[in-house]
Order: structure tokens, then sequence, then C-alpha cells
């Protein structure tokens, strides 16, 4: 079982490396890998959008934004309503389109590093 659990992280830390190399824009292709390792986490820099959902029906998640060193507030949009989360805050929003974005645009070692999941009811 350790031998499974150590050679699937190598694999995923080849695959953040070579992706790193060869990749011209790796961030989406970082997101992704990521994204397997930690489900229903973003980070966010500069003036990223990331999006939380998308889809023909509503659907309503808690998002988080983790309080960190250099963590700053977080703005979400949602069915054209926002919301702002400071580091520390969590709220429900619902919408059949979610999007996470900066309050403002961040510059330095500013992020923002949000997690989110599906609420089911």
């Amino acid at each position: 079982m350790r031998a499974k659990v150590a050679f699937t992280l190598a694999a995923i830390a080849i695959a953040l490396f070579s992706s790193s190399m060869f990749a011209a824009d790796t961030s989406e292709t970082v997101d992704k890998l990521k994204a397997a390792v930690t489900p229903g986490e973003i980070v966010l820099t500069g003036s990223d959008v990331k999006k939380i959902h998308e889809g023909k029906d509503a659907r309503e998640y808690r998002v988080c934004v983790k309080t960190e060193k250099d963590a700053a507030p977080m703005k979400l949009l949602y069915d054209g309503r926002e919301a702002i989360l400071k580091p520390g805050d969590c709220k429900d929003v619902s919408g059949k389109k979610i999007d996470a974005t900066p309050e403002h645009a961040l510059t330095g070692s500013a992020h923002i590093v949000a997690t989110f999941h599906h609420v089911k009811k």
C-alpha cells in the first residue's frame, strides 16, 4: 500500500515538473494537477478569474478563503450578484455560474487560497 502511495506521489511530482518545463503557459496545467491532489481548492493571484461552477442548473457551494500570510480578500460573482470574502470568511452561494476573483488586482506576494465544495441538500 505504501508503495502505491509513493508511486502516485512520484508520478504527480514528475508530471508537475515536466509540465512546468515544457508548457509555455503552465497555469492551467498546474491547476488541473493540483485539483487532482486537492479537490475544491483554487489559488488566485494578479487579476485571475477562476470558475467554481457553470451549468444549466443552479448549484449551491460553500466557499471559504483560507487565512494565510499575505492573504487578500476575494470577490465571488454568482448569477449577477457579488459577495466579498475576507481571509477566514466562508459563504454559501447558489448559482448557475459562480466565479471567484481577487477583490482588487493583487501584486507582490499577495494571493488568495480558497476552498469550495458542493452543498448537497
